[in-house]
């Protein structure tokens, strides 16, 4: 099975709610696409992924949570990317 099979395959088992989902897929077949081997992904290469996105830091932590479930269902609490740990960030609001 594919990675893209994969995301699918791990949104289908998870009751997320229709926005939530749009996001996660969104997030994890952008992963796909620019990280084939996700199996050799180490918490280095999962950090330097989410800096290179163009995305606030809202989606960035969407985008984390997304792909460390994703990681822990597709290959066990040993993956070496699980290692990761970065705090959410508040998003800056604009002051009129």
């Amino acid at each position: 099975m594919s990675n893209y099979d994969d995301v699918h395959a791990w949104l289908s088992v998870n009751s997320f709610s229709p926005n939530t989902e749009v996001r996660y897929l969104t997030a994890l077949l952008r992963l796909a696409g620019d990280v084939p081997d996700l199996a050799a992904l180490t918490a280095a290469g999962l950090r330097s992924w989410l800096d290179a996105q163009p995305w606030g830091s809202s989606a960035r932590w969407v985008a984390f949570c997304a792909v460390r479930g994703f990681l822990r269902w597709k290959f066990g609490e040993s993956h070496p990317a699980l290692a990761l740990k970065i705090k959410r960030q508040e998003d800056r609001k604009s002051v009129v």
